[in-house]
């Protein structure tokens, strides 16, 4: 409040400047009111009259609430008024205090033409003054949040493939020929000179001459052992020959995973603020975010089967002796004989074939991808942001742009295996490994509600979602992607500073 009595204390405090201007708060000052006098001083050069400095008597006219001093006349003739005079002993005098009042509550002086009309004028002199600009709030905010992102989708590839694979060895293969032909009997149904393990059937000059009343027969034939003759016939062992069926499959299936990439995250934002009015601010934010995540999956890409089906076969060929008496073994006839010779047919009547033996290998492949990776996700924000703030409940909300650095470690493990009857054995290994650091950028858009728990606390709950270029990359001969977008939960504390 304004004293205006004459010689008493003139008090400004820090509330009452703010009132008037809208001002920042200044240090309260103490002004003694001095009287009425018509002895002033001469001003400053500056135009202005510093604290408790007298007014001189040309500005006092231009107060209309001054009340006149005495004439230059008057002043001049020596009269005065004994009041007056005990008057013009005082300092100074109520009607002058506009400029003392302004340069005590805004610490500087004024041109005296801007405060006229005494203390009503001083009061509107203050109102006038243009606001202050508003500082600059800074706060950071600190708190914790769960990160929802992308999936990490693995396309997963295959070293193996089926010209790895081993081929079986034959078993009952393995001293015999393949086929009947190859044994040197000869076809049946045709002359032909047999060659059989315990002896021969050749053709001779009449075998195959058809004006020959024996055509067909020969004479040029032999055997090793009595025990060849047989209920009337003579049985030669032809030799044995096996066969072998080879048979197999195989197919590639789609090792294609995902995982999801999600974790907590640590939250630092700095903010800074002006205020608009009491209520509305704008700014602007710089915030960190860090989210890992790993993912390891094992699967199977390869698969193959294949067998060897083998079977050993016996030949007999038995020669009808059509009442012939063999000679005694061993026996050995001629191509062209002299005189008579025993003959027998040169093709034989019967070929007994017989199954002597089996086997069927068999063996199935696989193979097993194990894949692992391991993501860190840095992510910086940069963006303007507002808030409203009413009865301590404080709402805001902002947008902007992000870098995402994202540090990926990758594995890729390969093993294929042969399995069967006997067990597993392991055909081929493989591992590979790749890492690398991407820069990635993106946008998001994020709001939160606090409550003002002191004037340099607040907490807050936040939600925020973000976009974000894809992250890929390759191990071995296995592919990923990364979707780095989704949302973001969160609580933090705020603290001015």
């Amino acid at each position: 409040m304004f004293l205006m009595n004459p010689g008493e204390p003139f008090h400004i405090n820090r509330e009452t400047i703010v009132r008037l201007s809208y001002l920042q708060p200044i240090p309260s000052q103490k002004i003694t009111i001095p009287p009425r006098c018509g002895c002033r001083p001469p001003p400053d050069p500056a135009g202005s009259f510093p604290l408790n400095s007298p007014i001189p008597m040309q500005a006092r006219s231009t107060f209309p609430n001054t009340r006149p001093g005495p004439s230059p006349a008057h002043a001049t003739a020596g009269g005065s008024n004994p009041r007056r005079n005990r008057h013009a002993a005082m300092p100074g005098c109520r009607s002058n205090l506009a400029k003392p009042i302004l340069t005590a509550a805004l610490g500087m002086t004024l041109p005296m033409a801007e405060v006229q009309g005494g203390p009503e004028s001083a009061k509107a002199a203050v109102t006038e003054l243009s606001p202050p600009t508003r500082p600059i709030q800074w706060k950071v905010k600190i708190g914790a949040a769960f990160r929802h992102l992308g999936d990490i989708i693995f396309q997963s590839g295959s070293y193996a493939s089926p010209g790895m694979l081993p081929a079986f060895a034959p078993v009952l293969g393995a001293g015999r020929v393949g086929s009947v032909g190859e044994l040197g009997v000869g076809p049946l149904g045709a002359f032909a000179d047999r060659t059989y393990l315990d002896g021969f059937v050749f053709m001779d000059a009449q075998t195959s001459n058809p004006a020959s009343f024996l055509s067909g027969t020969t004479a040029y034939w032999g055997y090793q052992a009595n025990s060849q003759v047989q209920s009337g016939s003579l049985c030669y062992a032809g030799g044995e020959y096996a066969t072998a069926t080879a048979q197999g499959n195989q197919g590639a299936s789609p090792g294609d995973w995902s995982s999801g990439f999600e974790g907590s995250s640590p939250v630092v934002e700095l903010e800074g603020w002006l205020p608009l009015n009491d209520h509305l601010s704008v700014g602007g934010t710089v915030g960190f975010l860090f989210t890992s995540a790993d993912s390891a999956h094992s699967t199977s890409t390869f698969r193959a089967f294949r067998s060897l089906s083998e079977s050993a076969y016996s030949v007999t060929d038995r020669f009808a002796l059509q009442g012939v008496v063999p000679p005694l073994a061993p026996y050995s006839g001629t191509f062209n004989p002299p005189g008579t010779a025993p003959l027998i047919d040169n093709i034989p009547t019967e070929r007994i074939i017989s199954n002597t033996g089996n086997s069927m290998p068999a063996a199935d492949f696989g193979n097993r991808v194990k894949e692992s990776i391991e993501i860190d996700l840095y992510t910086l924000s940069l963006g303007p942001t507002v808030r409203y703030e009413t009865n301590r409940f404080v709402v805001t909300g902002g947008l902007g742009l992000t870098i995402n650095i994202a540090d990926w470690d990758a594995a890729y493990a390969e093993r294929l295996d042969q399995g069967s009857m006997a067990g597993s054995t392991e055909l081929r290994r493989w591992q590979e490994h790749n890492e690398e650091t991407e820069v990635l950028p993106g946008f998001y858009l994020q709001g939160s509600v606090g409550y003002q728990l002191t004037e340099a606390c607040q907490v807050s709950v936040f939600g925020r979602y973000d976009w974000s270029k894809s992250l890929s990359g390759h191990v071995g001969p296995s592919s990923f992607s990364a979707d780095l977008g989704g949302y973001t939960l969160g609580g933090a504390f705020t603290f001015n500073f």
